[in-house]
């Protein structure tokens, strides 16, 4: 027998969950538990958005070095580490080895050092013999041993082929290295504003097919599908508080127990909010078309309307895009206002605006770079839409119309996950077109589709800038 039961009380009481959810998942108390492990994952994502900005900014100085300096800059907002202010120091050496650019470098290392010496309780030795050698390869490169430089390049990467190649002089295999590395820099540079473009001609693309579906809408040419209304909207919001409720408690079990719970915990709690409707006196077909499993007008025609509806959505993620970028630099630029331009760092503007899953394509081999993908482009789009278009969306369009409902799933979709609130906008741009393209269809096929090309155009983009 299917039930609602409970009415506004149970409501209230499964909302009340999904609020404390949410708000642990964007500030985990227990973070602070084990504020090592929290610093050291900030710094491989932001060794990873270093890299790219390092990529880019060695590529483009060939063609202008007028606004290199100011980039530089702000690079070293980040440089709040041992590895990050290597990293800064060795793009610093590699684009001015001779002149001030060294000097800065040499600077950036020296002050780690000294703090290091500073520091009330002993820095760790690994640590502190990495700076010691950079600081050689920097200042006398020809003093620096093989052991000296294996252990530069083994713990820098990408960094450590730069610092080295850098000092290299006529006659040593370092000099083509250095050349090398720029040639793939510049190649990088020309291979992504080559993407760039075709980026911008499929938003001018989907713009107007945007105009079209509206006029069509407005003519009554083109009507939208939608969700159920037969089917009780209290089901499904449980669901969804306890797919938050499951992650929430995944997290704390990585930290405090082992981190491979956090895998584990992602299955757990899909698998039961799919089936909690189920328990609670659902049929299957109801429990399938409640969460938008639906085959549609069939599975390929779906997928293509899922392409058409990204298309035609590009303008709203570039919207959402361009209003993320706005907040960084204003939250960069309100940071040094009536400050030193010293005073500005990491610790005022917060850390780089990106995914964890930057990190682990810059550290990852060809395994870890398909698993990523697979990832992006499969798992999260089945889950995610699952949840946030299926159960939560479906929820919000049993009380309000398709666009308020879009925004308020799109909002919970954009603050839960990791990338900080100024990438807020940009998500919850993503968020809204998905939703409006379950709303058009009245299928997940369709924006589970969008959801993979988007990710999957994303991490293509970003396998081959670290490539």
């Amino acid at each position: 027998m299917v039930t609602d039961s409970g009415g506004k009380i149970n409501q209230v009481l499964w909302w009340c969950l999904v609020f404390a959810s949410v708000v642990l998942i964007i500030k985990p108390p227990w973070q602070d538990w084990a504020p090592e492990a929290s610093t050291t994952d900030n710094e491989r994502v932001t060794l990873a958005v270093l890299e790219l900005q390092g990529r880019f900014l060695i590529g483009a100085a060939s063609f202008n070095s007028e606004d290199m300096e100011r980039q530089l800059a702000e690079m070293e907002v980040w440089a709040v580490g041992d590895r990050t202010a290597i990293a800064v120091a060795a793009i610093r050496f590699f684009l001015d080895p001779e002149g001030n650019g060294k000097w800065r470098a040499l600077a950036l290392v020296k002050a780690r050092l000294k703090k290091m010496e500073q520091a009330e309780e002993p820095a760790q030795s690994n640590n502190q013999k990495l700076l010691q050698q950079a600081h050689i390869a920097l200042e006398h490169p020809d003093q620096l041993g093989d052991e000296g430089e294996q252990l530069v390049r083994s713990q820098m990467g990408w960094f450590g082929s730069i610092l080295i190649s850098a000092g290299a002089v006529e006659g040593e295999a370092g000099v083509q290295e250095a050349a090398d590395l720029r040639a793939q820099a510049v190649s990088m540079v020309f291979v992504s504003s080559f993407l760039f473009f075709v980026v911008f001609l499929g938003a001018l693309l989907g713009l107007g097919l945007l105009v079209a579906a509206l006029l069509a809408m407005k003519q009554g040419k083109l009507t939208m599908v939608g969700v159920s209304a037969e089917i009780p909207a209290t089901p499904f919001l449980a669901a969804f508080a306890l797919y938050l409720a499951v992650m929430v408690l995944a997290d704390f079990l990585s930290l405090t127990v082992h981190p491979m719970l956090s895998i584990g915990g992602m299955f757990v709690s899909i698998g039961l909010a799919f089936f909690w409707p189920r328990i609670r006196g659902l049929s299957w077909k109801q429990v399938l078309h409640g969460f938008g499993w639906r085959r549609g007008k069939g599975i390929v025609r779906e997928m293509g309307a899922g392409l058409v509806g990204y298309m035609a959505m590009a303008p709203v993620f570039a919207l959402g895009f361009a209003t993320t970028l706005i907040l960084t630099l204003f939250s960069a630029w309100l940071a040094s206002q009536g400050s030193a331009p010293e005073a500005v760092t990491a610790e005022t503007v917060g850390h780089p605006v990106t995914h964890p899953v930057v990190a682990w394509v810059a550290e990852g081999d060809w395994k870890v770079k398909l698993g990523v993908l697979f990832l992006a482009s499969g798992l999260a789009p089945l889950f995610e839409e699952t949840m946030f278009r299926g159960a939560l969306y479906g929820v919000f369009r049993k009380r309000w119309g398709f666009v308020l409902s879009s925004l308020a799933s799109g909002f919970i979709f954009a603050v839960i996950h990791p990338q900080g609130w100024v990438a807020v906008p940009a998500l919850t741009a993503m968020g809204f077109g998905f939703a409006i393209i379950r709303e058009w269809r009245g299928t997940l096929i369709a924006s589970m589709t969008a959801h993979s090309v988007h990710n999957g155009i994303l991490i293509s983009m970003l396998l081959l800038a670290m490539s």
